[in-house]
């Protein structure tokens, strides 16, 4: 008779969730000393979360992130972080729109998924050789539970404009990129705090 391998099983169950249930591929924000090209576009601003790291967490904690769907089939999810809540990340020119905001577990697992505001931006010339401001968030998660029961909560505590001192904080930070053009483009004037 022969034997069978059970050491796979718990990686096999692993994989057939994370199928079923899908990964946030949140986008890596640009180093520091990276060089800008001219065809290079980004945007930027501040995504902050107040949460608590869990050790075995292969995201390290619970967050949250904005998707942005570009008509060139690319797409890019800003990270909410603890600890680089300034985020500029690299986008190719294209027209965008930001269209979904994904809700993860510690393992980078989306958990829930909401549309935007109607407001939110959508179909936005994204051109080279520019930064686009895209707001200031902060943002929280809380915890629940009873008995078996279990909760998570994501919540919006914040949304501020702060164009000119984030856009100088920005380049400060990123010094290839002082020189570049900015433009504001806030999506959200006004949230519903959930």
């Amino acid at each position: 008779m022969k034997k069978t391998n059970h050491s796979l099983l718990p990686l096999i169950f692993i994989l057939i969730t994370l199928n079923f249930t899908g990964c946030a591929s949140y986008t890596k924000g640009i180093s520091l000393s990276e060089p800008h090209m001219p065809n290079d576009a980004y945007i930027y601003g501040n995504f902050e979360i107040d949460t608590k790291r869990i050790a075995l967490g292969f995201d390290g904690y619970q967050t949250m992130g904005f998707s942005i769907s570009c008509k060139d089939n690319q797409n890019y999810i800003i990270r909410f972080s603890i600890e680089d809540p300034l985020q500029v990340i690299k986008v190719n020119p294209s027209t965008c729109t930001f269209d979904e905001i994904v809700y993860t577990n510690a393992d980078g697992i989306i958990r829930s998924r909401k549309q935007p505001p109607k407001d939110s931006m959508k179909n936005k010339r994204i051109e080279p050789n520019k930064a686009y401001y895209f707001g200031d968030y902060k943002a929280s998660i809380t915890f629940s539970s009873s008995g078996t029961y279990y909760a998570t909560r994501w919540r919006m505590n914040s949304i501020r404009n702060n164009f000119k001192s984030t856009t100088k904080e920005m380049k400060h930070q990123y010094p290839k990129l002082k020189h570049i053009e900015t433009e504001n483009i806030l999506p959200l004037m006004i949230m519903k705090k959930n």
